[in-house]
């Protein structure tokens, strides 16, 4: 996902600066004209300058920036629903999670003392089953990785 979306951004400043390169060649290319009483110049009409603060320029300023804020939202999502980026809580939160298909998983949910077995699709959210007791020790890390962290944990601690 990452990759797509930084192979986009190349793509779009490889092109910005391909313009730029593009319009400089022109510009030194041009032949030299000289006019009597006036400075030797490569093809260069001279560019008329306009008030920073006039409605146009304010109103590019403003768009540009709507633009970037609106750039950083989006990146902001995507990396939220793509990383799985979570807010947590003090008093409830998710222990694991599976997914059923492309949108729809199950998730259990710490709350309190209390364990709470979701049903997660767009848009709906179902009770499957509470449970009283854990089911699953919240406190203990899963995986291989951390069963080595554990043991090393514990080797560290004996010696």
């Amino acid at each position: 996902m990452f990759s797509r979306i930084s192979s986009a951004i190349s793509l779009l400043f490889i092109s910005l600066f391909a313009q730029y390169g593009v319009a400089a060649d022109e510009v030194l290319s041009a032949p030299v004209t000289s006019e009597p009483g006036a400075d030797v110049t490569r093809g260069v009409t001279p560019m008329a300058t306009s008030d920073p603060f006039s409605t146009e320029a304010v109103l590019q300023l403003l768009l540009g920036l709507l633009f970037v804020i609106a750039l950083i939202f989006l990146l902001a999502w995507i990396a939220r629903r793509s990383l799985g980026v979570t807010q947590t809580g003090r008093h409830m939160r998710v222990i694991t999670g599976l997914p059923l298909g492309a949108r729809e998983k199950v998730v259990l949910v710490e709350v309190g003392k209390e364990q709470l077995l979701l049903g997660v699709a767009p848009g709906r959210v179902n009770l499957i089953t509470r449970f009283d007791e854990p089911v699953v020790d919240s406190g203990e890390p899963e995986g291989a990785f951390g069963q080595r962290l554990v043991e090393a944990l514990q080797r560290r601690s004996d010696s």
